[in-house]
């Protein structure tokens, strides 16, 4: 268990590290083979991680909350681990021939969001080049469906990187076409549909000149396509006057009925 301030580098120079035994984690969890916390700085490299010890709702082979770089790191899952690598916070690089392998239904690793404050740096996961190998299932998701929560979540990727992407996830290509980055549908959905309202908002006359037009029906056409999830994560995407787009959108609905 890497504590907050530690700064170290385990090399297991060719070498299979199995955690067979004395799992660690938070008090009344330990199913961890590593708990690295926020705060520290580990670098894992040269060699392969495995774990046998089980528990019976699954275990974890790394559980990351600090900024943690997996250097020509093989970390091979078995059955009972739901995670090979689940982070929760702090910065995350893979790189350098680094593989993450879940077994079926299993998760290679995730990018989680626990709730807001709680880690306010949030967690950024990289994979440094093309000679990352991960086979499993993806996850990426926040325990709050917010504009602030879902900022704070990034996994980042070379432009045209192959990943198997859990149910619901998308990429998105950077502006220079040499990352591409995973959000959700529904996130990917709500930032769109903000983006076309915002510039309605911004253009000659704003919202108000469209208000009883065919142009503000396929405005509100397109929210009300939106998913439940979409809507909610609206409410927390700020408008022009202090108010969330998802009101806004309310607002000018009621509009948009009485000149109809």
């Amino acid at each position: 268990q890497a504590v907050e301030g530690s700064n170290f580098v385990l090399d297991l120079n060719g070498l299979t590290y199995n955690v067979n035994d004395n799992m660690v984690g938070s008090k009344g969890s330990k199913t961890n083979g590593f708990h690295l916390l926020e705060g520290a700085n580990v670098e894992i490299k040269n060699g392969t991680l495995t774990m046998s010890a089980t528990f019976e709702r699954g275990t974890m082979i790394i559980q990351n909350y600090c900024n943690l770089t997996l250097n020509n790191v093989k970390a091979i899952g078995g059955t009972n681990n739901k995670y090979v690598l689940s982070n929760n916070s702090g910065n995350i690089v893979l790189k350098n021939g680094t593989e993450l392998n879940a077994t079926e239904g299993n998760y290679a690793l995730d990018v989680y969001y626990f709730k807001n404050n709680a880690y306010p740096e949030g967690v950024t996961l990289t994979i440094a080049d093309n000679n990352v190998k991960v086979v499993g299932k993806v996850s990426y998701s926040s325990a709050i469906n917010t504009e602030y929560a879902y900022n704070k979540l990034h996994l980042v990727m070379p432009a045209g990187y192959e990943l198997t992407l859990d149910n619901g996830l998308v990429l998105v290509a950077s502006e220079d076409g040499k990352t591409q980055e995973v959000t959700t549908t529904d996130v990917a959905a709500a930032k769109a549909f903000a983006s076309l309202w915002k510039n309605a908002r911004n253009s000659d006359g704003g919202l108000c000149a469209i208000v009883g037009t065919s142009e503000m029906d396929d405005l509100l056409a397109k929210y009300d396509e939106l998913s439940t999830t979409s809507k909610e994560y609206l409410e927390s995407v700020q408008d022009a006057d202090g108010v969330s787009v998802a009101y806004s959108v309310k607002y000018f609905k009621t509009l948009q009925q009485s000149k109809v």
